[in-house]
Order: C-alpha cells, then structure tokens, then sequence
C-alpha cells in the first residue's frame, strides 16, 4: 500500500468508525425493507402479509379472539391488503428509531473524539467514549425487538422469529416465506457480524491489530449455520431432494470460510519460520489460495443457479433443476396436456408472461446480471496475487476491494454490494412466492406465438 493509498483508508476510517459502519449498514438494511415492501404493496399491489402469514386483526387467527400474542402463529384468513400500510408504518418506525439512536451517538462520538483529541493515548478515555457506539447497538436492538404491553404485532412477530432461527429452526408448513427472508437476509450480513466481532475485538479486547482468526471463522460460518440446520429440518420433514441440495449449497459455502481460515493460520506461522521451512510454507500458502479459489467458484456457481431457478422461479436452468430434483417417475408413452405444458415451460427463459410483475423483460435480465456479477466479485482477488503489467485498472480494483482490512472503504463497499445484491433478491424472491401462492393457469397459446 503507497502512501496516499494508507492516508485513504485513515481518512475514511477517521470519518466513519468501524462502529457506526455497522450501525450504517444495519439503517440501510432497514431502508431497503421499507422499499420492499412499498415497491411490492404500493407499486405493484402484492400483499406482503398474506407472504408472510402476517396480520393485524386478530380475528384473522384460529382461536384468538381479542389476544393479541400471534407472534408464534399464522393466519387462517389473509390479511387485507390495506394492513400492508400498518407494517409500512412499523417498518418505518424502526427505521426512524435506528436514524436518531445512529446520528446523535455520532454526534457524541465525534465530538468527545475531537475536543479530547490530544488524549487519544489515555485508555480510560478510549474505553469511555468506545461504550457510546456499544450502548447505541444496545439501545436499538432493545426498542426494536422489547414489547412490553405486547400490543404491537410487528415487534411480536420479529421477535418470535429471530429466536427461532437463531436456533436453527424454521416453520416451514405456515411461516416459510417469513423464515426465510430474514435467515438469508443474516447471510447477506456475515461481515457486518463479523464486524461486531472486530468492533469488540479491538476496542475492548486487545490493542493489537491483529484479529483473533477462530472467532472470525465462527462468527462468518454462524449464518451458513443456521441455514444448513434449516434445510435439514425441512429435508427430514418433507423428505424433498431439493431441501438437500440447498443443505449442500450452504455447505459449499463454508468452504472458502473454513480454507481462508487455514490461510490466515498458516501465514502467521509462516512469519515464525526460516529457510527451507519458510519456502515449504509459502508453496502451502499457495496451494490454499488455488483450493480457495475453486472452492469459491463451486459455492459462486451453485448459489447463481439456486437464486436464479429455485428462488426466483426463472427457467434458464430447468434442465440442471430436473436433473438434480425431479423424483423417479415411470415413462409416459404418450403426450398429455401435463407433459406438453411442462415442455412448453422448459423453453422459458423466465416465467410465463402472466407471472412476471414488469412487462419489461430487461428488468429481469437485468437482475440475473447483477446477481452473477455480485457472485463472482471475489475473482478480483486473483490480479492482486497475479499482478498483470496490462491489466493495471483491474489490479487496482481488486486492491480497493480486497487488499485491505475491515477498516477500509473498499472492504465497506463489498458489504454494501452484497446488502444490495440481497435487497434486489429479495424482491423477485416475494415475487415468485406471490404467483406461487396465487398460481394460474399457464396458457400454452403464450409459448407458440
């Protein structure tokens, strides 16, 4: 890193800490839900609570009457769609309480940074005005998830299942939309965990730049974790071949995790050796850094084609889909309006015309795009190893993103990427639970035009 490159990162990190990083990207995770639901209800008029077996009027449960309490429960009549505006209203109140928390916490911290900015040095002050981001996470998470009078549907609901999948478990058979958004959604926010992990790390822990490489490693697999336990719960429920393969998805991911791992252990030991064991441990390093990068290909890979075909219903990988997941059936001799559908269906690129929401195909195209990009933003790491005399602009890319620690602007941006990545997942996600909950007939006229 040249000078100009380290004054960067000091600038940047000087700017926005470490800390209040982490309470920016949960604010915009609380945006981009706003947005969602707005984009969903009031732009294109789906019922989001009818997706999440959500409602507000209990009388829309068995068996509740005027009891308030449904955060373990689903309904039986759907929401009216005209509710959608109390969990805007919900959502929006979270966001308000995390932007003011957020901003005067800064506030605070910047200024006691800079009027005792000639006591940098004393720890008491460091540890004293390093609690006031600390106290911030804490003072957000207990007003977004406390309930007191247990009169607030949205907060109940929250609650009963982020402790539900923080164990590892799913409602599958009413909840699985619910479930499903916010367990994927933790994955997308694996760094920024692992940013508390650095936060506290660092700031209360030990004054050593270096960061312990076993409590990364946990903290990063800990989302991977619960989707694996996920999936097996509903495999061992349902028996369905495609609930295994998403197992071994989240499988596949934590391999680069568990390889980088090694990486960083084996650097540090290989600082400690000398001579010959010192060439024999980089030849190692080296054969890691290969396995790293297919293995990242694999997770990259599968996780493109499950987005694309499994989670948002498209029909680009039908035919890898119905190799892996159809179950064994006997051979049909002679066509049937089933199997002439189904073939009409495989030469689909999307979806049928009448399940997409925009009439605009690029829309579509578009995200698939994104998607595959967003995945495989990791090869920018092989040009800061293979450093190409004529690819210099590349290089430099893969240096901003990857060369540096979790207190630069370009290890902020990858997050921010993959919190958007997840944002625009989530929409053609809700989408395709919509069509699949409201499903039509599929009008074969469509595929001879």
């Amino acid at each position: 890193m040249d000078e100009s490159e380290q004054l960067d990162q000091i600038i940047f990190d000087t700017i926005i800490p470490l800390p209040y990083r982490i309470l920016f990207l949960i604010q915009l995770g609380h945006l981009l839900w706003y947005l969602i639901v707005y984009g969903c209800y009031k732009i294109n008029n789906l019922n989001v609570l009818q997706l999440i077996n959500l409602s507000y009027s209990s009388h829309n449960y068995p068996q509740l009457g005027d009891n308030l309490e449904v955060g373990e429960e689903a309904t039986v009549n759907e929401a009216d769609i005209q509710e959608n505006d109390l969990l805007l209203k919900g959502i929006w109140s979270n966001f308000r309480i995390i932007s003011v928390n957020t901003i005067i916490s800064y506030i605070i911290f910047k200024s006691i940074q800079i009027i005792f900015v000639n006591e940098n040095d004393h720890d008491t002050l460091k540890l004293l005005y390093h609690l006031i981001p600390l106290i911030t996470m804490m003072v957000i998470c207990y007003k977004i998830f406390h309930n007191d009078d247990r009169k607030s549907i949205g907060k109940l609901r929250i609650f009963t299942t982020m402790k539900r999948i923080l164990t590892g478990n799913i409602n599958s058979s009413t909840m699985r939309t619910n479930d499903i958004l916010i367990s994927d959604s933790l994955m997308s926010y694996s760094k920024v965990l692992n940013d508390i992990g650095i936060f506290i790390w660092h700031y209360f822990i030990s004054d050593e730049m270096h960061y312990n490489e076993i409590l990364e490693f946990l903290i990063l697999c800990l989302p991977s974790l619960i989707r694996i336990r996920q999936c097996w719960n509903e495999f061992v429920l349902t028996g369905s071949r495609a609930h295994f393969l998403n197992l071994l998805k989240y499988v596949s991911g934590l391999s680069p995790i568990f390889i980088n791992f090694l990486i960083k252990f084996n650097i540090e030991q290989w600082g400690e050796d000398e001579g010959a064991e010192k060439d024999q441990h980089l030849q190692f390093i080296k054969t890691l850094n290969m396995i790293w990068y297919f293995a990242s290909f694999v997770n990259s890979t599968y996780s493109f084609i499950w987005d694309v075909k499994m989670d948002w219903g498209f029909g680009c990988f039908d035919g890898i889909a119905a190799k892996f997941t159809a179950s064994p059936s006997p051979t049909i001799s002679t066509p049937t309006p089933t199997s002439t559908r189904n073939m009409a269906k495989s030469l689909l690129f999307l979806r049928p015309d009448h399940q997409l929401i925009y009439s605009n195909k690029i829309i579509y195209y578009l995200a698939i795009v994104i998607d595959f990009i967003l995945r495989y933003l990791w090869v920018f790491k092989i040009v800061i190893i293979h450093d190409a005399e004529n690819l210099p602009v590349i290089t430099k890319i893969g240096l901003f993103l990857f060369g540096y620690d979790a207190f630069s602007f370009g290890y902020c941006l990858i997050e921010v990427l993959e919190i958007l990545r997840r944002f625009m997942w989530c929409f053609f996600k809700l989408e395709s639970d919509w069509f699949k909950l409201k499903p039509q007939p599929i009008e074969l006229t469509k595929f001879n035009q």
